[in-house]
C-alpha cells in the first residue's frame, strides 16, 4: 500500500480536472457536464472468488447516513464487514460521532418507497455490473485520508484502497477510447488488461505496454483512470441521502467518521486532537496486553526499528519522543509535498517516464534502500552519546545502548557477519551535518518462515535477547544499491509505477562517430540507461566490463583516425 504522503499526491492529480466543467447548460446528471464513473468487470478478479475489488455497503435499517442501493449476488461465504456503519447502527448511539442533524436522521420508512426500490433491477447482479448499473454522473470530489481515498459524485461515495502497485492518473479522453475500445486481453488466470497501442507508449522499439484499468472517471476531455498492476485494489460503494459536497467529505461533518474503514485512524493534520487521543488509546492497549510487536520508525526518533512498542509505551519519556516524532515526519512529508517541484505524472505525455520529477521525490526518502543518511550535527551527537552506533554496545528497554555485556555475548555481532561494522565515533569541527551509513536487517517474515522482511536502519548496536527477534544477515548498504542509482524500481513513490518503469528501459545511448565533421559529438564517459544496468544482473559484471572495454578501444580508435584526417586536411 503507498504511503499517506503518496495518496495525497494522488488526490491531487485527481483534482487537476475533477471540477471543470464540460458543455454550459447541462445539468450535472449529464456526463458531458463533468463526466461519468465505471468500473471494466474484465479486469477485475473473477466474479466468483471470494476476494471481490467491488464491495456494495449494506447500511442497517433506519441508518441517518447511508441508504440501500441493491444487494449484489452472494459469491462465497461473506467476510465481516470493515465498516464502521455495522458497528454503529445510528449516529446518536456513538460516542466519538457528532451527532446528525434532524434532516440527515430522518427515518427510512417514512421516504417515498419509489426511493426504495429505484435500483431494485439491479438486485442479484454482480456487484460491478450493479456500480456500472447507477449511472453515477456528476462532480468529482476526491480526497484522502491517510492511506485510504474516497471518491464523492453525485449521491455515491466509492472508497478506494490501494494495493502495492495501484496508481491513478489523468490521461485524455481520447486515448483512453481508443485503448479501450480493443477487447482486454488475458493477464494471468483471473485478470485481463489493456494492451496500449504502440504511438501511446514511450518505452524501447519494439516493446509493448499494458495497463490494467479497473476504474475510470470520463469526462469529455480528460479521463481519470484507477488501475493496479496486481489488481489488489479494493473499491467498496456507499449511496447518501443527498448529493456529496465538498463540506461533507471535511472533518467534523456528520458522515467523515463512517466513510472510512474500522482500521483507519485520525491523521495529524486533519485531527491532531483526535490523533492524540487515539495514539493514547493504543498506548493503554499496548500495556494491558504487553504487546512486543516490533514499531517501525524513521531515524529521526533515534529508536531502532525492532524495538517492541511495549518497551516505548511504557517509558515515559521514550513515548513522548516517539509522539512528538511521529506528528514531525507527517506533517514534514506533507510539506516536502507542498514545496518540493513534483510536477504532474503525465507532464510529458501519456504513459512515458518523468524522471526528473521521480529523481525529486526519491531525494525526499531519508531512510529506505539509501546508502546514507544525512543527520544534523545535534542528532548525530545525541546518537553518538546513547552508543547507537557502537556495534560492541547492546540496546537497553529504555532507547539506549550499554556497554555492558550480555552472558551469551561471546557469539559474533550477528551469526551471518563475520566481523561488525565500523564504529562512528567523531564528527568533524564547524561541520554541521554528518553522513552515518545505513544497514540492511533481515528477520523471518513469521518464527521459523523462511521469507525475510528487510528493515534499513544507521544504529548498529547489538539487538539484545530479551527482544525475541532472530536475525538473518546484517549488511551494509553499497552506493550501488542507493535508490537514487538504481531508479528502476518500482513501488518508489508515485512516478515507479510499473507502466512508467518499463517505459523509462531504453537502450543505451552511444556517440556517433562524424569523420571530418566539424560538429562531431565529444567523446564523454556515458551515463549508463536502466535496461543497460539491468542487464548487469542476468550477463554479469566481467562480460559488460569486457565489452565496454571494446567499445572504448573502438572508439578511441576512431578519435586517432579523425585527428589523422584533420592533421592531413591542413597539410593539404
Amino acid at each position: 500500500m503507498p504511503e499517506f504522503m503518496v495518496l495525497k499526491k494522488f488526490m491531487k492529480e485527481a483534482r487537476l480536472h475533477a471540477s471543470d466543467m464540460g458543455s454550459p447548460g447541462l445539468p450535472a446528471s449529464n456526463p458531458a457536464k463533468y463526466g461519468r464513473l465505471g468500473v471494466f468487470p474484465d479486469t477485475l478478479v473473477c466474479p466468483s472468488s471470494a476476494r471481490q475489488l467491488v464491495t456494495i455497503h449494506s447500511p442497517p435499517p433506519k441508518d441517518p447516513c447511508f441508504l440501500l442501493i441493491a444487494k449484489p449476488r452472494n459469491t462465497q461465504k461473506k467476510k465481516k464487514s470493515a465498516w464502521t456503519t455495522s458497528k454503529c447502527a445510528t449516529i446518536a448511539s456513538c460516542t466519538r460521532c457528532p451527532k446528525p442533524s434532524s434532516q440527515v436522521s430522518e427515518p427510512l420508512n417514512k421516504l417515498p418507497r419509489l426511493l426504495l426500490n429505484e435500483y431494485s433491477h439491479l438486485k442479484n447482479k454482480s456487484a460491478a455490473a450493479i456500480l456500472n448499473g447507477l449511472q453515477i454522473t456528476g462532480q468529482l470530489f476526491p480526497v484522502a485520508c491517510g492511506k485510504e481515498l474516497i471518491f464523492g459524485v453525485s449521491t455515491f461515495l466509492i472508497h478506494i484502497c490501494f494495493g502495492l502497485k495501484g496508481h491513478l492518473l489523468w490521461i485524455p479522453t481520447k486515448e483512453f477510447n481508443e485503448m479501450t475500445s480493443v477487447p482486454a486481453v488475458s493477464r494471468g488466470a483471473k485478470s485481463k488488461t489493456f494492451t496500449i497501442p504502440d504511438h501511446l507508449f514511450h518505452g524501447p522499439p519494439g516493446s509493448s505496454g499494458q495497463a490494467s484499468i479497473q476504474l475510470f472517471f470520463r469526462r469529455p476531455d480528460w479521463t481519470l483512470i484507477v488501475l493496479d498492476h496486481n489488481v489488489m485494489i479494493s473499491f467498496h460503494v456507499m449511496r447518501l441521502h443527498h448529493v456529496c459536497t465538498q463540506d461533507d467529505l471535511q472533518p467534523g461533518s456528520v458522515i467523515w467518521n463512517y466513510i472510512w474503514s474500522k482500521s483507519h485512524g485520525p491523521v495529524w493534520h486533519l485531527e491532531p486532537e483526535a490523533m492524540l487521543r487515539a495514539l493514547q488509546a493504543w498506548r493503554e492497549t499496548i500495556i494491558e496486553n504487553k504487546d512486543m510487536t516490533a514499531v517501525f520508525v524513521a531515524v529521526k526518533a533515534r529508536i531502532h526499528p525492532y524495538m517492541p512498542i511495549y518497551c516505548i509505551a511504557t517509558n515515559s519519556e521514550l513515548w513522548d519522543h516517539f509522539v512528538y516524532t511521529h506528528r514531525e515526519y507527517q506533517l514534514g512529508r506533507l510539506h516536502m509535498l507542498a514545496t518540493t517541484q513534483l510536477t504532474n505524472v503525465l507532464e510529458d505525455g501519456a504513459f512515458c517516464f518523468n524522471e526528473d520529477a521521480h529523481i525529486r521525490f526519491l531525494r525526499t526518502i531519508p531512510i529506505y534502500c539509501r546508502a546514507t543518511v544525512c543527520l544534523k550535527r545535534d542528532t548525530f551527537l545525541s546518537v553518538l552519546e546513547q552508543n547507537l552506533l557502537n556495534p560492541k554496545a547492546t540496546l537497553c528497554d529504555n532507547g539506549t545502548a550499554s556497554l555492558i555485556q550480555e552472558h551469551d555475548n561471546d557469539t559474533p555481532f550477528y551469526q551471518p557477519v563475520l566481523e561488525p561494522p565500523v564504529q562512528i565515533a567523531h564528527i568533524q569541527p564547524g561541520t554541521q551535518t554528518k553522513q552515518v551509513p545505513i544497514y540492511r536487517l533481515a528477520i523471518p517474515r513469521v518464527p521459523g518462515s523462511s521469507k525475510k522482511v528487510n528493515v534499513y536502519t544507521p544504529i548498529t548496536a547489538k539487538i539484545p535477547t530479551s527482544w525475541g527477534v532472530t536475525i538473518q544477515s546484517f549488511l551494509d548498504m553499497l552506493p550501488e544499491e542507493d535508490i537514487l542509482k538504481v531508479q528502476h524500481k518500482t513501488t518508489l513513490g508515485p512516478y515507479s509505477f510499473d507502466l512508467f518503469v518499463a517505459a523509462s528501459v531504453c537502450k543505451r545511448p552511444r556517440a556517433i562517430s562524424l569523420k571530418g565533421k566539424e560538429n562531431k559529438m565529444p567523446n564523454k564517459k556515458k551515463r549508463l540507461s536502466l535496461l543497460f544496468a539491468a542487464l548487469r544482473v542476468s550477463v554479469g559484471e566481467e562480460q559488460l566490463e569486457k565489452k565496454e572495454k571494446e567499445e572504448d578501444k573502438e572508439e578511441d580508435k576512431e578519435d586517432k583516425e579523425d585527428k589523422e584526417l584533420s592533421s592531413n586536411d591542413k597539410e593539404a
